[in-house]
């Protein structure tokens, strides 16, 4: 039962470490060992410190991440942004009650998301040019779902485009 306290103190000092060094995720991890530690022996005497430091750690990380995808978007990494993108909606989703939501956050979404739209209208584009007006349709549609889940502005070519790719199509 000590040994077990004993660890969760360790456990709780090297979270409030982690964080004052910017290592917010690997802090979280601390402070989630210790307060099962702690519930496993029957301790509460640490929760509100736990707590408050998971509570810190998570929404720092989440800062930390929406600064990453914004860096990562201005390098015109789209790839990576959108990975990132998915850790900060997963650290939302896990802890909605806790995180203190950014409102850059739908924003990011929308500019990963019309950077794909513009590649798909331009490959579609592309293949429709060569001739193969069945993969050209499949680009206009994603594009189409993209715009649908999107607040950008959004091409006035598409509808034309998807035109002269879905006839073929859908005739044969």
């Amino acid at each position: 039962l000590e040994v077990s306290e004993q660890l969760a103190v360790l456990y709780i000092a090297k979270g409030n470490q982690l964080n004052e060094d910017g290592e917010y995720k690997n802090a979280s991890f601390c402070f989630e060992q210790a307060l099962q530690l702690c519930h496993k022996i029957g301790r509460f005497n640490y929760d509100y410190e736990i707590k408050h430091g998971l509570m810190s750690a998570r929404n720092e990380w989440y800062k930390n991440l929406i600064n990453q995808i914004i860096d990562e978007l201005e390098a015109s990494n789209f790839e990576t942004a959108e990975k990132l993108l998915e850790e900060a909606n997963q650290l939302v989703a896990g802890y909605y009650y806790e995180i203190i939501y950014s409102p850059e956050h739908v924003f990011l979404r929308s500019s990963i998301n019309h950077h794909f739209y513009v590649e798909l209208i331009k490959t579609g584009k592309i293949l429709l040019e060569a001739g193969d007006y069945r993969l050209a349709y499949e680009k206009f549609l994603t594009a189409f779902d993209l715009e649908a889940k999107s607040n950008f502005e959004l091409s006035p070519d598409l509808p034309e485009l998807f035109y002269r790719a879905a006839t073929p199509v859908l005739v044969d």
